[in-house]
Protein backbone atom coordinates (compact mmCIF):
# COMPACT_ATOMS: atom_id res chain seq x y z
CA UNK A 1 0.00 0.00 0.00
CA UNK A 2 1.46 3.77 -1.04
CA UNK A 3 1.76 6.36 1.53
CA UNK A 4 -0.63 8.07 -0.40
CA UNK A 5 -3.47 5.01 -0.27
CA UNK A 6 -2.77 4.51 3.28
CA UNK A 7 -3.53 7.95 4.78
CA UNK A 8 -6.80 8.78 2.12
CA UNK A 9 -7.80 5.15 3.63
CA UNK A 10 -7.97 6.84 6.80
CA UNK A 11 -8.29 10.65 6.97
CA UNK A 12 -8.34 10.99 10.58
CA UNK A 13 -4.49 10.44 10.66
CA UNK A 14 -3.83 13.35 8.69
CA UNK A 15 -5.51 15.48 11.24
CA UNK A 16 -3.68 13.21 13.90
CA UNK A 17 -0.13 14.00 12.35
CA UNK A 18 -0.96 17.53 12.67
CA UNK A 19 -1.73 17.03 16.05
CA UNK A 20 0.68 15.10 17.87
CA UNK A 21 3.85 16.44 15.55
CA UNK A 22 2.99 20.20 14.72
CA UNK A 23 0.45 21.74 16.64
CA UNK A 24 2.72 21.25 19.82
CA UNK A 25 4.90 24.68 17.93
CA UNK A 26 2.19 25.84 15.41
CA UNK A 27 -0.97 25.39 17.75
CA UNK A 28 -2.95 26.93 15.09
CA UNK A 29 -2.02 24.51 12.22
CA UNK A 30 -4.19 22.95 9.79
CA UNK A 31 -4.09 19.47 8.04
CA UNK A 32 -3.56 20.92 4.97
CA UNK A 33 -1.37 19.13 2.22
CA UNK A 34 -0.88 18.08 -1.15
CA UNK A 35 -0.05 14.66 -2.78
CA UNK A 36 2.61 14.95 -5.36
CA UNK A 37 2.20 13.86 -8.76
CA UNK A 38 3.52 10.47 -8.24
CA UNK A 39 1.29 9.79 -5.54
CA UNK A 40 3.80 8.06 -3.55
CA UNK A 41 4.38 10.97 -0.69
CA UNK A 42 1.91 13.95 0.98
CA UNK A 43 3.41 16.96 1.79
CA UNK A 44 2.52 19.52 4.45
CA UNK A 45 1.51 23.24 3.14
CA UNK A 46 2.69 25.20 6.17
CA UNK A 47 2.20 28.71 4.73
CA UNK A 48 -1.85 28.39 4.54
CA UNK A 49 -3.49 31.21 6.00
CA UNK A 50 -3.17 31.67 9.97
CA UNK A 51 -1.04 29.08 9.89
CA UNK A 52 1.75 31.36 12.29
CA UNK A 53 -1.19 32.62 14.30
CA UNK A 54 -0.87 32.32 18.56
CA UNK A 55 3.04 30.62 18.26
CA UNK A 56 5.89 32.34 19.31
CA UNK A 57 6.96 33.91 15.42
CA UNK A 58 3.83 35.80 15.89
CA UNK A 59 3.89 39.58 16.78
CA UNK A 60 0.87 40.88 18.12
CA UNK A 61 -1.21 43.14 15.94
CA UNK A 62 -4.08 44.90 18.23
CA UNK A 63 -3.68 48.59 17.32
CA UNK A 64 -1.62 50.70 14.92
CA UNK A 65 2.07 49.85 14.29
CA UNK A 66 5.42 51.83 13.37
CA UNK A 67 8.07 50.38 11.77
CA UNK A 68 11.28 51.62 10.65
CA UNK A 69 13.21 50.25 7.04
CA UNK A 70 16.29 51.28 6.11
CA UNK A 71 17.77 51.10 2.61
CA UNK A 72 19.65 52.87 0.04
CA UNK A 73 18.95 56.57 -0.85
CA UNK A 74 18.19 54.83 -4.96
CA UNK A 75 15.27 52.50 -3.39
CA UNK A 76 14.30 55.06 -1.58
CA UNK A 77 13.83 56.94 -4.77
CA UNK A 78 12.21 53.96 -6.24
CA UNK A 79 9.90 53.67 -3.58
CA UNK A 80 8.52 57.07 -3.72
CA UNK A 81 8.45 56.90 -7.17
CA UNK A 82 6.58 53.72 -7.37
CA UNK A 83 4.23 54.24 -4.22
CA UNK A 84 5.60 50.24 -3.83
CA UNK A 85 7.42 48.49 -0.83
CA UNK A 86 9.54 45.74 -1.95
CA UNK A 87 8.83 42.36 -0.47
CA UNK A 88 11.62 39.95 -1.85
CA UNK A 89 11.18 35.77 -1.88
CA UNK A 90 12.82 33.90 0.60
CA UNK A 91 15.93 32.86 -2.12
CA UNK A 92 16.69 36.81 -2.60
CA UNK A 93 17.95 36.91 1.60
CA UNK A 94 21.33 38.78 0.91
CA UNK A 95 22.74 36.97 4.80
CA UNK A 96 22.97 33.51 4.10
CA UNK A 97 24.07 32.80 7.68
CA UNK A 98 20.86 33.56 9.00
CA UNK A 99 19.31 31.02 6.90
CA UNK A 100 22.22 28.39 8.11
CA UNK A 101 22.22 29.71 12.21
CA UNK A 102 19.39 27.23 12.84
CA UNK A 103 19.56 24.87 10.35
CA UNK A 104 23.03 23.70 11.14
CA UNK A 105 21.49 22.05 14.65
CA UNK A 106 19.37 19.80 12.40
CA UNK A 107 20.70 17.95 9.92
CA UNK A 108 18.20 18.11 7.61
CA UNK A 109 18.57 17.09 4.12
CA UNK A 110 15.93 18.62 2.04
CA UNK A 111 15.09 18.47 -1.73
CA UNK A 112 16.75 21.94 -2.77
CA UNK A 113 15.15 21.98 -6.07
CA UNK A 114 11.66 21.67 -4.17
CA UNK A 115 12.94 24.08 -1.19
CA UNK A 116 13.54 26.51 -3.28
CA UNK A 117 10.59 26.68 -5.30
CA UNK A 118 8.39 26.97 -1.47
CA UNK A 119 11.04 30.13 -1.16
CA UNK A 120 10.07 31.69 -4.09
CA UNK A 121 6.42 32.09 -2.97
CA UNK A 122 7.46 33.42 0.56
CA UNK A 123 7.85 37.27 0.47
CA UNK A 124 9.26 39.41 2.88
CA UNK A 125 10.14 42.93 3.91
CA UNK A 126 12.35 43.21 6.69
CA UNK A 127 11.57 46.16 9.15
CA UNK A 128 12.33 46.79 12.93
CA UNK A 129 10.03 47.82 16.15
CA UNK A 130 9.99 51.45 16.09
CA UNK A 131 12.21 53.12 18.89
CA UNK A 132 14.25 55.75 19.08
CA UNK A 133 17.02 53.96 20.14
CA UNK A 134 17.15 51.72 17.06
CA UNK A 135 16.33 54.79 14.98
CA UNK A 136 20.02 56.54 16.50
CA UNK A 137 21.61 53.42 16.67
CA UNK A 138 25.26 54.08 14.92
CA UNK A 139 25.45 49.93 14.67
CA UNK A 140 22.10 49.88 12.49
CA UNK A 141 22.74 53.10 10.10
CA UNK A 142 26.36 51.50 9.58
CA UNK A 143 24.99 48.10 8.93
CA UNK A 144 21.43 48.74 7.36
CA UNK A 145 21.63 51.97 6.31
CA UNK A 146 24.62 51.89 3.98
CA UNK A 147 27.43 52.90 6.26
CA UNK A 148 25.43 55.81 7.63
CA UNK A 149 24.70 57.02 3.61
CA UNK A 150 21.55 55.70 3.34
CA UNK A 151 17.79 56.28 4.32
CA UNK A 152 15.27 55.20 7.26
CA UNK A 153 11.61 54.90 6.53
CA UNK A 154 9.08 55.50 9.50
CA UNK A 155 6.64 53.17 8.37
CA UNK A 156 2.89 53.12 10.31
CA UNK A 157 0.42 49.88 9.40
CA UNK A 158 -2.71 50.97 10.42
CA UNK A 159 -5.13 48.12 12.76
CA UNK A 160 -8.47 49.58 10.90
CA UNK A 161 -7.57 47.02 8.02
CA UNK A 162 -5.78 44.59 9.26
CA UNK A 163 -3.77 42.11 7.69
CA UNK A 164 -5.58 40.39 4.82
CA UNK A 165 -5.08 36.76 4.00
CA UNK A 166 -2.02 35.27 3.35
CA UNK A 167 0.25 38.00 5.27
CA UNK A 168 1.94 37.63 8.10
CA UNK A 169 3.39 39.62 10.49
CA UNK A 170 6.46 37.44 12.43
CA UNK A 171 9.19 38.38 14.63
CA UNK A 172 12.38 36.84 14.45
CA UNK A 173 13.58 34.49 17.43
CA UNK A 174 16.98 35.65 18.66
CA UNK A 175 18.31 32.74 19.74
CA UNK A 176 21.72 31.51 21.77
CA UNK A 177 24.32 29.63 20.01
CA UNK A 178 22.97 26.45 20.92
CA UNK A 179 20.65 23.57 19.71
CA UNK A 180 17.22 25.16 19.19
CA UNK A 181 15.01 22.90 21.14
CA UNK A 182 11.61 23.72 19.64
CA UNK A 183 12.60 22.34 16.45
CA UNK A 184 14.39 19.54 17.71
CA UNK A 185 11.46 17.76 19.35
CA UNK A 186 9.34 18.29 16.58
CA UNK A 187 11.97 16.63 14.52
CA UNK A 188 11.99 14.25 17.46
CA UNK A 189 7.78 14.18 17.11
CA UNK A 190 7.77 13.40 13.51
CA UNK A 191 9.96 10.43 14.09
CA UNK A 192 7.96 9.19 16.77
CA UNK A 193 4.94 9.38 14.83
CA UNK A 194 6.82 7.30 11.96
CA UNK A 195 7.77 4.29 14.74
CA UNK A 196 3.87 4.55 15.88
CA UNK A 197 1.74 5.06 12.54
CA UNK A 198 4.02 4.02 10.18
CA UNK A 199 4.04 7.03 7.43
CA UNK A 200 4.36 10.75 7.73
CA UNK A 201 4.77 13.68 5.76
CA UNK A 202 7.58 13.49 3.09
CA UNK A 203 8.94 17.14 3.01
CA UNK A 204 9.51 17.86 7.08
CA UNK A 205 13.16 19.03 6.25
CA UNK A 206 11.41 21.80 3.72
CA UNK A 207 9.28 22.93 7.23
CA UNK A 208 12.04 23.03 9.34
CA UNK A 209 14.17 25.04 6.99
CA UNK A 210 11.47 27.31 6.09
CA UNK A 211 10.85 27.65 9.96
CA UNK A 212 14.89 28.22 10.51
CA UNK A 213 14.61 31.47 8.50
CA UNK A 214 13.10 32.66 11.41
CA UNK A 215 15.98 32.32 13.56
CA UNK A 216 19.10 34.29 14.26
CA UNK A 217 21.95 34.34 16.75
CA UNK A 218 21.20 36.32 19.89
CA UNK A 219 24.26 38.58 19.18
CA UNK A 220 21.75 40.52 16.51
CA UNK A 221 18.80 41.25 19.33
CA UNK A 222 19.29 45.06 19.27
CA UNK A 223 17.86 44.87 15.92
CA UNK A 224 14.28 43.80 17.06
CA UNK A 225 13.85 42.37 13.00
CA UNK A 226 10.11 41.88 12.62
CA UNK A 227 9.11 40.50 9.01
CA UNK A 228 6.18 41.55 6.47
CA UNK A 229 5.38 38.55 4.94
CA UNK A 230 3.33 37.20 1.97
CA UNK A 231 2.60 34.35 0.88
CA UNK A 232 1.62 33.37 -2.95
CA UNK A 233 0.53 30.11 -4.33
CA UNK A 234 2.42 29.38 -7.54
CA UNK A 235 0.09 27.63 -10.09
CA UNK A 236 0.46 23.91 -11.68
CA UNK A 237 3.68 24.77 -13.73
CA UNK A 238 5.57 26.12 -10.47
CA UNK A 239 5.43 29.55 -11.58
CA UNK A 240 3.78 32.95 -10.75
CA UNK A 241 0.88 33.92 -12.83
CA UNK A 242 1.96 36.74 -15.62
CA UNK A 243 -1.31 38.35 -15.10
CA UNK A 244 -0.61 38.55 -11.29
CA UNK A 245 0.79 42.26 -11.75
CA UNK A 246 2.26 42.79 -8.47
CA UNK A 247 5.01 39.84 -8.55
CA UNK A 248 8.02 40.80 -11.16
CA UNK A 249 11.38 38.58 -11.42
CA UNK A 250 15.24 39.46 -11.70
CA UNK A 251 17.48 37.29 -13.07
CA UNK A 252 20.62 36.02 -10.83
CA UNK A 253 23.73 36.16 -13.07
CA UNK A 254 25.52 34.51 -10.69
CA UNK A 255 23.58 31.64 -9.73
CA UNK A 256 21.52 31.34 -13.12
CA UNK A 257 18.42 31.62 -11.25
CA UNK A 258 15.12 33.49 -10.94
CA UNK A 259 14.93 35.79 -7.66
CA UNK A 260 10.70 36.94 -7.74
CA UNK A 261 10.11 39.78 -5.63
CA UNK A 262 5.86 41.34 -4.48
CA UNK A 263 5.58 44.94 -5.20
CA UNK A 264 3.17 45.96 -1.82
CA UNK A 265 1.37 48.94 -2.75
CA UNK A 266 1.31 52.20 -0.25
CA UNK A 267 -1.91 54.09 1.10
CA UNK A 268 -4.05 51.52 -0.60
CA UNK A 269 -7.51 51.31 -1.10
CA UNK A 270 -7.77 47.83 -1.91
CA UNK A 271 -8.54 46.19 1.21
CA UNK A 272 -6.84 42.94 -0.51
CA UNK A 273 -3.46 45.09 0.84
CA UNK A 274 -2.29 45.66 4.16
CA UNK A 275 -2.74 49.63 4.75
CA UNK A 276 0.46 50.57 4.90
CA UNK A 277 1.82 54.75 4.91
CA UNK A 278 5.22 56.43 5.20
CA UNK A 279 4.80 58.55 8.15
CA UNK A 280 8.59 60.60 7.88
CA UNK A 281 11.78 60.01 6.73
CA UNK A 282 15.16 60.52 8.01
CA UNK A 283 18.92 60.64 6.89
CA UNK A 284 22.04 60.71 8.42
CA UNK A 285 23.89 63.87 9.10
CA UNK A 286 26.96 62.17 7.17
CA UNK A 287 25.24 62.91 3.93
CA UNK A 288 25.39 66.55 4.42
CA UNK A 289 29.03 66.14 4.00
CA UNK A 290 29.16 64.34 0.36
CA UNK A 291 28.95 66.14 -3.09
CA UNK A 292 25.19 64.20 -3.76
CA UNK A 293 23.24 66.26 -1.07
CA UNK A 294 22.07 68.53 -2.97
CA UNK A 295 20.95 65.74 -5.62
CA UNK A 296 19.33 63.77 -3.18
CA UNK A 297 17.39 67.11 -1.70
CA UNK A 298 16.22 67.67 -5.18
CA UNK A 299 14.48 63.86 -5.81
CA UNK A 300 13.15 63.57 -2.17
CA UNK A 301 11.61 67.32 -2.17
CA UNK A 302 10.10 66.32 -5.73
CA UNK A 303 8.99 62.74 -5.10
CA UNK A 304 7.28 63.29 -0.83
CA UNK A 305 5.75 66.34 0.88
CA UNK A 306 6.88 63.86 3.90
CA UNK A 307 9.16 65.45 6.17
CA UNK A 308 12.53 64.42 6.20
CA UNK A 309 14.74 64.71 9.43
CA UNK A 310 18.34 64.71 9.80
CA UNK A 311 19.25 62.65 12.44
CA UNK A 312 23.15 62.11 14.20
CA UNK A 313 23.37 58.48 15.25
CA UNK A 314 26.00 57.83 17.90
Amino acid sequence: MSLNEHTMENSASIETYVQEVIRPLLPNARPVFWSSINGKDIRLKLFETNQFSKTPFEFDFNKDLEFLHFTSISNLSSILRSRNLRLSDLNSLSDKHEFNFANSYLNTKPDLTILRELKSSIFTLSLCDYSTDILNDINMWQSYGRDCLGACLRIKLHHQRGLPQNYYLNKIIYHPKEPITELIELKERHIKFIDKYGWAISNLDECLNILSNLYKTCKYCDEKEIRLTRYVRKDATETHDNDYSNIGVQFDEKLDVLNYFFELPLNQENKDFPLLTIEEIYICDTILNTNSIGTIQQILNKQTNKNISVIDPR
